[in-house]
């Protein structure tokens, strides 16, 4: 059993006066992920969407009778199939209330949000719009998403979540710190979790490569990996050593300046699995590399009245 753990530090801490800082133009207000797995009751794909909001992007109203901080949010998802139909549409309002301490506390932290689908095998357009219901404001991500067809494979195998730590209880139970936005920065070591799917009625062993590559298609690093898969559903976990790899690949580039006022360049790899016998690509994953820190420049903007 795996127990979903969202402990995501990405946004800049208040003042003693209890105000937070906006992030400076141009920086990602919001982080969505959509990943599609198989549902085993509905024999059908099933869609995942996790919806990531670093609290100091929100704009909160205060309550000066109970000194308290609140917010709403307005989270739209639209999905369309390949021949442009609307299959989901639905607006979530999502609200939260801090006191002033906690305010002061999670200044760095995200609320996350989790929705899920139920689809068939298609390839979809995913819309995710956020509105902020105290700033008057709005922002969209698009997304294009392949859910595949498990049933009728031998073998098959979900998309890749990436991970930033792995905590296995005394029960058992694996507690798991999804890395929604794919920066990798300033990480040595991540996890990745897929499921592979045996439909095949009896056990097969199989082997995989993963491999991390640079944005030209250079392999920083591969693995082999070996699997039996009993029939059904069998999780995975694999981790990826990245600290070297990365920097070394880095070498020849300008050092990322995190005090200048220019954007920030922001890197990109992949992480890549493929089929050992006919070296044919199964999932793939795009990891980013920046530095995510406080910049100069940032206003301070104590919560509305």
């Amino acid at each position: 059993m795996l127990v979903l753990l969202f402990l995501c530090s990405c946004a800049p801490s208040a003042d003693d006066r209890g105000d937070y800082r906006m992030p400076r133009e141009g920086k990602d207000r919001f982080f969505a992920e959509p990943l599609v797995f198989y549902d085993s009751v509905s024999s059908k794909p099933r869609l995942d969407l996790s919806v990531e909001i670093p609290i100091s992007n929100i704009s909160f109203q205060k309550n000066y009778q109970n000194n308290t901080y609140y917010s709403k949010i307005f989270i739209t998802v639209n999905l369309k199939n390949a021949a442009g139909e609307t299959i989901h549409s639905k607006s979530y309002e999502e609200k939260s209330l801090y006191s002033y301490e906690e305010i002061k506390s999670k200044a760095k932290d995200s609320q996350l949000y989790f929705y899920s689908y139920s689809v068939v095998p298609d390839v979809y357009k995913l819309e995710v719009e956020l509105k902020d219901e105290y700033m008057n404001s709005d922002y969209k991500k698009s997304f294009s998403i392949n859910a595949r067809d498990f049933v009728s494979q031998e073998l098959s195998i979900s998309d890749l979540m990436l991970l930033s730590n792995i905590e296995i209880k005394p029960d058992g139970t694996k507690e798991i710190t999804p890395r929604i936005n794919n920066n990798i920065f300033g990480f040595k070591e991540m996890f990745v979790f897929f499921e592979l799917y045996n439909n095949a009625g009896r056990e097969v062993a199989k082997d995989y490569s993963l491999k991390l590559k640079s944005s030209d298609g250079e392999i920083l690093k591969e693995s082999v990996i070996h699997y039996n898969l009993i029939p059904g559903k069998n999780q995975k976990f694999e981790s990826i050593f990245l600290g070297k790899d990365i920097i070394k690949h880095l070498e020849s580039e300008p050092a990322p300046d995190i005090y200048h006022q220019g954007p920030i360049k922001k890197y990109s790899f992949k992480i890549e699995m493929t089929d050992v016998v006919n070296g044919k690509a199964v999932a793939s994953k795009e990891l980013l590399f920046y530095p995510d820190r406080v910049l100069p420049g940032m206003i301070n903007r104590p919560p509305q009245r």
